[in-house]
């Protein structure tokens, strides 16, 4: 405790500094933003993603729609709704405050590719290449790039590349596509977007008491379940070096996902997790190396409370769960996710490492909260996030496909 009441100091003690010294300064940071604002040259937080548009799509049509629809919106106060896309999240005496940008331009952050983009390898290679770049100095986190495109997959016919990258700083990736189909779409979806978050019960004050007190006796188990060292393997504990590769598969059948969840009485996360367990384990019995009996996966929880408004925004608990990859049957390997993800989902786990994150990320100088939030122990994050249910379509023709990648952090290179 007294340690606690000693950063606390020193961290009012530093706004105190920086409010006198920056006028500029909006707020500070939440604790999952300025987690994501501590990263790096070799594994920067940023987002990438694509939507592929059927015909050609018009810089000046893309910034007119963001500008009327997402920039300046405001409320019945006069506030703007999404302030951070005209703000930058700074790191100054320690601490992560968000700013003003100055002299903020729509032309700066939507802007038009001056090639054409051959086809989708062209596509692929454009966003691995840009993946890497650092974001302009002195402005927010995020671009949009209209590239036009002269076909796309089996349709020779000309397309259009919207290509987005957004600090995670900003948000995570299910407040952005939210607030992607609620603001960016021709026309409303016929029947609105739901995405999956966690699950909230009504409870009485009492059993929200009980269950606080649950969490917190819990946490040193927590914590060492969250810091513990991950079992060598060919995909584990290199040092990021910033060059990161992008892929994507050919489309996968809800249809026959849902279907396998029914007749197996499991979730569709819990057949994607079986699937990638056992492409793990087909990749390291490839390889010839020891084959690990476990990965370190992070699963992202989104802990939005229902009656939170439309925002892009952080609203994540970053969970541990160990994917089992040694040899087994693979109906055996997916009985064995079941199990774990519904222990994980009764676990104080999501309740704790949501507080001690912005614990540590608010009270702990940015150094030290880096070197304490280092992810030496996690192979890879897996995330799943559901598109829409129908055609959409976004800046006069339809969307073919939208496709994110989350980013890396510390050593977790998948």
């Amino acid at each position: 405790m007294p340690v606690l009441i000693v950063l606390w100091l020193w961290r009012c003690l530093a706004l105190l500094v920086v409010l006198i010294k920056h006028r500029k300064i909006v707020h500070l940071a939440t604790g999952i933003e300025a987690l994501f604002a501590l990263d790096s040259a070799g594994a920067r937080a940023v987002i990438s993603g694509v939507l592929v548009v059927r015909g050609r799509v018009g810089i000046a049509t893309a910034r007119e729609r963001l500008l009327e629809n997402v920039l300046n919106v405001r409320d019945s106060k006069g506030r703007l709704l999404h302030p951070k896309f005209r703000q930058m999240v700074i790191k100054r005496c320690g601490v992560v405050v968000w700013m003003w940008e100055d002299n903020f331009q729509i032309t700066s952050h939507v802007r038009e590719m001056q090639r054409e983009l051959r086809d989708e390898i062209d596509l692929l290679e454009e966003i691995t290449s840009r993946n890497k770049l650092p974001f302009v100095r002195g402005q927010s986190g995020w671009e949009l790039l209209v590239a036009s495109m002269a076909s796309y997959g089996n349709q020779h016919e000309p397309h259009t590349a919207v290509l987005i990258r957004l600090h995670h700083s900003l948000g995570d990736g299910r407040s952005f596509i939210t607030l992607l189909l609620s603001a960016l779409l021709d026309s409303p979806l016929e029947k609105p977007q739901t995405l999956p978050i966690a699950r909230h019960h009504q409870q009485s004050r009492l059993a929200r008491l009980g269950r606080l007190l649950w969490a917190v006796s819990n946490t040193p188990w927590v914590m060492r379940r969250v810091l513990r060292r991950g079992e060598p393997s060919p995909l584990h504990g290199c040092r990021l070096e910033g060059r990161k590769i992008l892929a994507w598969s050919s489309p996968m059948s809800l249809a026959a996902l849902k279907e396998g969840r029914s007749l197996a009485g499991v979730t569709v996360n819990d057949l994607l997790l079986a699937g990638l367990a056992q492409a793990l384990h087909r990749y390291f019995r490839s390889v010839g190396d020891a084959m690990p009996q476990r990965v370190v996966t992070v699963l992202p929880v989104d802990v939005t409370q229902p009656t939170d408004p439309l925002a892009v925004a952080n609203n994540l608990s970053l969970c541990t769960f160990s994917l089992p990859t040694g040899p087994m049957a693979p109906v055996t390997r997916l009985e064995a996710i079941h199990c774990r993800l519904e222990r994980l989902k009764a676990s104080p786990d999501i309740i704790v490492n949501y507080a001690v994150l912005d614990m540590f990320t608010n009270l702990l100088p940015g150094p030290l909260a880096r070197r304490a939030l280092n992810t030496h122990g996690v192979t890879l994050v897996a995330s799943n996030l559901p598109g829409p249910q129908e055609t959409i379509h976004m800046f006069g023709g339809a969307v073919n496909d939208i496709m994110f990648w989350i980013p890396n952090k510390s050593r977790t290179g998948v």
